[in-house]
């Protein structure tokens, strides 16, 4: 992590900016790992889908109302996030994977397939690709 940035900075704005919610994060570097009220963090690396149950079972296994991804960055890591998170976010919920890489449009056809599901599913771009899921 960049010495500029102090960890746990956009994980607190969520707290303030939900100040009913309970806040979950989750991290490869367990150096950045750290709970506090109303915030709780775990190990999980998104290359291992193993470790997203691992984590579920840490949070107390909760169904989310928000899913945010923005990790690795390579479309393995976010589709294993996908998957993930449409098994355990809640209906009416949203969400939200960040930063995407899109080599030969793979989260244009994504968002076909996860429309075609059923899912109310845009991929936007603005400055990188964004994509939003709705269940």
């Amino acid at each position: 992590m960049c010495s500029q940035f102090t960890v746990g900075s956009s994980i607190r704005a969520y707290k303030e900016f939900f100040p009913q919610s309970q806040i979950y994060g989750a991290d490869i570097d367990r150096d950045t790992l750290f709970s506090e009220d109303r915030i709780q963090t775990t190990y999980v690396d998104q290359l291992q889908p193993d470790t997203f149950e691992e984590m579920h079972r840490v949070f107390g296994s909760p169904n989310y109302d928000i899913f945010i991804e923005d990790g690795l960055h390579s479309f393995v890591a976010s589709l294993n996030s996908l998957n993930f998170a449409l098994k355990y976010t809640k209906k009416g919920g949203v969400i939200i994977l960040e930063d995407l890489t899109n080599t030969q449009n793979i989260w244009s056809l994504m968002t076909t397939a996860l429309i075609a599901r059923g899912y109310d599913a845009r991929l936007i771009a603005c400055r990188g690709l964004m994509l939003v899921v709705k269940l």
